[in-house]
């Protein structure tokens, strides 16, 4: 499995920016990811509908957001490369644009 551990980075963007961690477990021969967004995205609710590997160091997927005030839920395309210790990544939310994830290491 891929990107197994915990992680830290930046998300950047012109309206996103801020520290986000997240944890990448296995759990039955699945993925099983937690993400902790700034403060300020608190109110922002995560589904992860779908995580394959690709390659030897790449996760892509497929996350259900739910983040008032919008009227119903969206789905986000995520992709990170994972290099040793380090991670990049971008989601991809459609027509609201794109956010990349960068500076992402390894904290555990």
């Amino acid at each position: 499995m891929i990107g197994l551990g915990n992680w830290k980075a930046e998300l950047s963007s012109k309206y996103v920016n801020g520290p986000v961690t997240f944890s990448i477990e296995e759990k039955d021969g699945e993925y099983v990811i937690d993400i902790n967004l700034p403060e300020k995205f608190k109110m922002v609710k995560f589904q992860i509908l779908d995580i394959k590997e690709v390659g030897d160091n790449c996760l892509t997927g497929q996350a259900k957001i739910s983040m008032p005030p919008m009227p119903r839920p969206f789905n986000v395309d995520a992709s990170f490369q994972f290099d040793g210790d380090t991670v990049e990544g971008l989601l991809d939310f459609g027509k609201a644009g794109k956010v990349k994830v960068v500076n992402g290491e390894k904290i555990g």
